[in-house]
């Protein structure tokens, strides 16, 4: 009865370790990282009664997990396969949201900037149109810097992401280490801990988050992590020590990172990290976010290049040909960043053509292109009809004959019936032209203004309804023409073309001698 006994006893015993161990896996159903454990029961050794050999009952051999190496190793490739697509995804979202913005794209500003071109060359003197091309350009000049920092805002973003990733994979490649001098107390996997082997296949599962590892393991349960394309290249875990992991960022293209084992000891790079979160911030810093830069600056180069062209073949409004209208600050570190309107005068904007003639490029004719000028002041060629007057007034040579003298003048009739009255037109080209008027009336002026209105001598008009008598196509004044008093009455730099006018009454000095009764020059004064 005491062997029945003795039986009995040690299998409720030994059922009741193992009755533990399914208590334990209970309570760790959700612990990341844990595997079911069972109990391994074996016979205990049989004893000799006479000749009968009786068995002593059951005992507890060891507690094992339910693990296999297999699936083990597919699910730590697919977790890495896996990470590597979330940044590309991620991050390339937010630069199409970013790109095709409507509030941040360039489709709105380039939209404007060429609307305002448009209105511009339907009237290319007006004041107000020039501003506003001159200020869409300049939006598109910041749209085009809006768009570059939201790209420096992504880079800086993966950057600090990949630092951490290099961080988080030190650190378990070391913890990965110590788990190793843990395990070597053991001959056998089969003698090790179940915990110990979980945290080792936990570091391994969480270190295939950030790049996908090869492993080889010993006998005891130790680990070999290796990075590279084979199990003994690149390898960040041997034993019981652990080889760290540094990023070096190009200066000259900061979206390329060069990823390299070891950098304080001896130092190799790293070129077959090809999955995992680490992979897919290399992936998208140099495939998307480099592509996505260099296009837009790209861009940005051929908009201020063309736009440059076109405007330097045109005639500013002071009659200069066009200089570029956009450039580059080279302190930028990037062109889409320092692209800037060079000019904020809306006067310089180009928006007159100059007069051309282009042959043809598919003219088979020998014939040249010629440009002929017909003075209108001279007289036809034989048997050529005679041409049409021009619009206003007739040249000055034609009105006044140069003299001075108050018989050699031309009456003027202005009156209240008639408040406004052409006089004569100063053609391109005359210099040091001297207009008098004799006999001028309270309130009269002697006006001299551009075909386009702009005023260069007498002054201000104010009056809506002598401007609308003035600026007609009658006085020689050109269609749309706009009044300015920008340039009046001003000279040098601050007048019209540089030009010096004066408009009022002028006395110029003269130095004369004083004689002495003995006939020598004792002193001089000035004569006005």
């Amino acid at each position: 009865m005491s062997d029945i006994a003795g039986i009995a006893g040690n299998a409720v015993a030994v059922y009741q370790q193992a009755l533990t161990t399914v208590s334990n896996n209970i309570a760790n159903v959700s612990t990341e990282g844990y595997s079911r454990q069972d109990v391994a029961l074996s016979a205990l050794p049989v004893t000799k009664n006479g000749s009968v050999f009786l068995g002593s009952g059951v005992g507890m051999d060891r507690v094992k997990r339910q693990y296999d190496q297999f699936v083990e190793s597919n699910l730590r490739n697919t977790t890495s396969d896996l990470a590597a697509q979330g940044p590309v995804v991620d991050y390339a979202n937010r630069i199409v949201d970013v790109m095709g913005s409507q509030s941040m794209g360039l489709n709105t500003a380039l939209d404007a900037f060429f609307s305002s071109a448009r209105n511009l060359s339907a009237d290319p003197s007006s004041t107000v149109l020039r501003s506003s091309f001159v200020r869409d350009a300049g939006a598109v000049a910041d749209r085009f810097g809006q768009l570059s920092s939201q790209l420096d805002l992504v880079q800086d973003q993966t950057q600090q992401q990949l630092d951490s990733a290099v961080v988080q994979i030190n650190a378990l490649t070391s913890q990965l280490a110590k788990v190793n001098g843990q395990l070597s107390k053991q001959a056998t996997e089969a003698t090790q801990p179940p915990d110990l082997l979980d945290q080792r296949d936990l570091l391994l599962k969480q270190l295939s988050q950030f790049v996908r590892v090869n492993t080889r393991f010993e006998v005891n349960g130790q680990v070999t992590v290796s990075v590279g394309p084979t199990v003994t290249q690149e390898v960040v875990v041997s034993n019981q020590k652990s080889f760290n992991i540094g990023a070096n960022y190009n200066a000259a293209a900061p979206e390329k990172v060069a990823l390299v084992l070891d950098p304080y000891g001896t130092p190799q790079p790293l070129t077959g990290i090809t999955s995992g979160s680490l992979a897919g911030l290399l992936t998208f810093r140099e495939q998307v976010l480099g592509s996505t830069r260099n296009s837009l600056d790209s861009l940005a180069r051929t908009f201020a290049n063309e736009v440059n062209s076109t405007h330097r073949q045109g005639i500013d409004g002071y009659g200069n040909p066009g200089q570029d209208m956009l450039k580059f600050d080279t302190s930028a570190p990037t062109a889409a960043g320092g692209l800037r309107v060079a000019f904020s005068d809306p006067m310089l904007v180009a928006a007159a053509s100059q007069f051309r003639v282009i042959e043809g490029a598919n003219n088979p004719s020998g014939t040249d292109a010629t440009l002929a000028y017909l003075d209108p002041m001279a007289p036809p060629a034989p048997g050529a009809p005679p041409l049409p007057p021009p619009p206003g007034p007739g040249p000055i040579q034609s009105i006044f004959v140069n003299n001075n003298d108050v018989s050699a003048a031309k009456p003027v009739a202005v009156s209240s019936t008639l408040p406004v009255t052409a006089v004569t037109t100063v053609q391109q080209g005359m210099a040091d032209v001297s207009i008098y008027l004799d006999s001028m009336q309270p309130g009269q002026q002697l006006q001299v203004m551009t075909k386009d209105g702009r005023q260069l001598i007498g002054s201000t008009i104010t009056d809506a309804n002598q401007l609308g008598n003035t600026l007609t196509i009658g006085n020689g004044f050109a269609a749309g023409a706009t009044y300015s008093s920008v340039y009046l009455n001003k000279s040098g730099a601050a007048g019209y073309k540089g030009m010096t006018v004066f408009y009022g009454a002028q006395a110029s000095a003269q130095i004369q001698p004083v004689y002495n009764p003995d006939g020598t020059v004792s002193a001089t004064a000035t004569k006005n």
